[in-house]
């Protein structure tokens, strides 16, 4: 995958499942933003593009935060969230 992609424990060979999150979190950086995020570093896509409100670049953060044990705890967890937020925008 691109570095940018990467979660900051692969590059020392501990990758996790946590690390899967973090890269799912780039992702959605770059689908809401249409640039790559910056790497290792928890991605705020609010700050280049103002239209995404607080509550999904606060998503985006927490699933690419820098430490592992910070981020989402299982991709369900990330999936509630995100259908969270989706239910209160219908």
């Amino acid at each position: 995958g691109k570095p940018k992609y990467i979660a900051p424990e692969q590059f020392q060979g501990k990758a996790l499942k946590a690390s899967d999150i973090y890269s799912l979190g780039a992702s959605m950086h770059y689908l809401l933003c249409g640039s790559d995020p910056t790497p290792i570093q928890s991605s705020h896509p609010k700050e280049l593009n103002p239209e995404i409100d607080a509550e999904l670049d606060a998503i985006v953060a927490k699933a690419t935060a820098v430490k592992a044990e910070e981020r989402y705890a299982s991709a369900s967890e990330l999936k509630d969230a995100i259908s969270k937020y989706a239910s209160k925008k219908n």
